[in-house]
């Protein structure tokens, strides 16, 4: 019995078997291609469209539901989608189009996120109005046929993101669920079909959890609270096209789904051990080494959503860059009690460089000019990042390996409690001085107790007293004058040693 997590993990995920760059080359043109084409059997269902539209319309403004979404029950049913742009700059305006297309003049270049978000806005401005030209045309008239056309060519050109075409999935699976239970004037082969091709949906989307994607199964139709559309006619209303090309559509998406996870399956399984070789390059921290495994494995799903076969780069290599982002964010947060942004840990770490080149080259510690004058930044700068990056000590660690000496806590000074021997040595003092004063005479202890504040809290003048006594102020001092030399005489010698002490 293996009780390690780590090394059942490693015997579950098997040998490491390393790719060729053909194969690879192989597997990404397969998941680029199957992604592909889950996008275009996605975007002939108009259902799709309906339901990107109407999630982006609602986060962009605080209205309610516009009518197209009221009209899709499946919209009550998903989470938000998300659409993405590719990393090419080149291909950011023509991904659907190919590589020979004409870039649209009215659709800005991505230069920063500003623009990367209007570029997103007016691809959804023009699926929306072709969506709207598609509602107004016969859903089995020729027009209809070239506006759904037109439909799925914008939604190409939105670029969706995985986990939306997963939930876009459920969507279509949802309406698909309701023909085939409804099966109103359905030949027995439709239903076949619509059995098959949701059977095989439902498992993949299963196990695709693995691969990246959410694991939600679709929730009831009942809790929607949309009306539902039913029989032939209102569910063809519902999806945006025929019944028979809905059909031949959910084959495809199937059909797509299946080539998009077993390609990239099978790459994720074979650069799984790629994740715990970088994750053992890290020092040791405070941060568990399966806790590093996972969050590379998060890398790893990136890296395999963002890979590009077109660019000739090795697979292994570009995935090596997102395993140590997630990993090193990952230690960020996790080891210490307040996270710091990504940016300042980076130039935190580009700091210590500096200061070891610095050292290396001068042969002694650097200071702290020369660190900023070497990184071209003011010393403001760098002194606030200093401060930031400091950790943070426990008051019950100790300060030193050997567990016999004494934490942190014990060698700090406190001052909400006086020390027991200054305690008792106020007491003393007290004690003895009222002995003094009660050697005097009573105008004596009077002027004394009074005048120094002993007998009572507030200090008296010599003026003041004078007038309380009907005496001149002048005699108050020789009063005053004379008691003091008698105590001297008297109590000097147990005085002494407290006036030696403060």
């Amino acid at each position: 019995m293996i009780s390690d997590p780590l090394t059942m993990y490693g015997v579950d995920i098997g040998p490491f078997e390393r790719l060729g760059p053909d194969e690879e080359q192989r597997l990404g043109r397969a998941i680029v291609e199957g992604r592909s084409a889950m996008i275009a059997a996605l975007g002939a269902i108009p259902l799709c469209s309906r339901v990107v539209v109407a999630h982006y319309s609602a986060q962009s403004s605080d209205c309610s539901l516009p009518a197209a979404a009221a009209a899709s029950p499946v919209w009550h049913e998903l989470d938000a989608p998300t659409v993405h742009l590719p990393d090419d700059a080149n291909h950011r305006v023509m991904v659907a189009t190919g590589e020979d297309a004409p870039v649209d003049q009215e659709e800005p270049m991505v230069g920063n996120a500003r623009d990367a978000q209007e570029t997103i806005r007016c691809r959804l401005d023009r699926l929306r109005a072709q969506l709207h030209r598609v509602q107004q045309a016969p859903i089995d008239s020729e027009a209809g046929r070239l506006e759904r056309a037109g439909l799925a060519s914008e939604f190409e050109r939105l670029d969706p993101s995985s986990p939306t075409l997963f939930r876009l999935i459920q969507a279509v699976s949802l309406v698909a669920r309701r023909l085939a239970e409804e099966g109103h004037g359905l030949s027995d082969t439709g239903r076949r079909q619509i059995g098959s091709s949701l059977a095989k949906l439902e498992t993949m989307c299963r196990n695709g959890a693995r691969s990246g994607f959410p694991d939600r199964p679709p929730h009831g139709v009942g809790a929607s609270a949309a009306p539902l559309l039913t029989g032939k006619h209102g569910i063809a209303q519902e999806a945006g096209l025929p019944v028979e090309q809905l059909i031949e559509r959910l084959g495809l998406v199937a059909a797509a789904t299946q080539r998009f996870l077993d390609a990239r399956d099978q790459l994720l399984h074979a650069n799984v051990r790629l994740v715990m070789h970088v994750a053992r390059q890290f020092p040791g921290n405070a941060v568990d080494f399966s806790d590093l495994v996972q969050e590379g494995n998060i890398g790893l799903l990136k890296a395999v959503e963002k890979f590009d076969y077109r660019f000739g780069c090795r697979f292994s290599t570009y995935a090596t860059f997102w395993i140590r982002l997630a990993i090193s964010r990952a230690m960020n947060r996790q080891q210490r009690v307040i996270p710091l942004p990504y940016a300042h840990t980076a130039r935190l770490s580009m700091i210590a460089r500096a200061n070891r080149t610095v050292a290396q080259q001068n042969g002694s510690e650097p200071s702290f000019g020369t660190v900023a004058g070497y990184l071209n930044m003011s010393q403001e700068l760098l002194s606030h990042t200093l401060a930031a990056g400091q950790g943070i000590v426990s008051f019950d660690q100790s300060g030193s390996d050997e567990a016999d000496l004494p934490s942190l806590y014990n060698t700090l000074a406190q001052s909400t409690f006086p020390a027991p021997v200054d305690l008792i040595a106020r007491q003393m003092l007290r004690t003895v001085l009222f002995q003094a004063i009660d050697s005097l005479d009573a105008r004596e202890a009077r002027i004394v107790g009074c005048h120094f504040g002993i007998t009572q809290a507030n200090e008296q003048t010599l003026q003041d007293l004078g007038k309380e006594l009907n005496i001149s102020r002048e005699r108050v001092r020789q009063i005053k004058v004379k008691a003091l030399e008698r105590l001297r005489k008297r109590f000097g010698d147990v005085l002494r040693p407290f006036l030696e002490e403060s």
